[in-house]
């Protein structure tokens, strides 16, 4: 969730700003629901060779093919810890976002 913040720092109404600041639980770095594509082009030098989206290659390849969308989630792990998601249509990650995240399941190895 994000709330805005006003910066009151500044007594000239024309130079403050509005930030906004992250409203989240504590363990905000346990749940790694974000795909970053930068990130992915680096670790998929075949992707970026390519020049395809990450995030389509991703969701059209990368997914099944047990790629990791972020470095903070292990598919490989996923897998292990929640053999039956493999069956999932749309992939172990997209498992985790809609379903594992809410249930609390581990995505990394202890």
């Amino acid at each position: 969730m994000l709330r805005k913040t006003a910066n009151l720092e500044s007594r000239n109404p024309r130079t403050k700003t509005v930030r906004m600041k992250k409203i989240v639980p504590s363990q905000e770095n346990t749940f790694p629901i974000y795909f970053d594509g930068e990130w992915y082009l680096l670790v998929n030098p075949d992707v970026a060779e390519a020049g395809i989206d990450p995030l389509v290659h991703f969701m059209n390849f990368g997914a099944h093919e047990k790629r990791n969308p972020n470095p903070d989630f292990d598919t490989e792990t996923y897998l292990r810890l929640n053999p039956y998601i493999a069956s999932f249509p749309l992939g172990p990650f997209l498992h985790y976002v809609f379903y594992g995240y809410h249930e609390g399941r581990k995505f990394q190895a202890p």
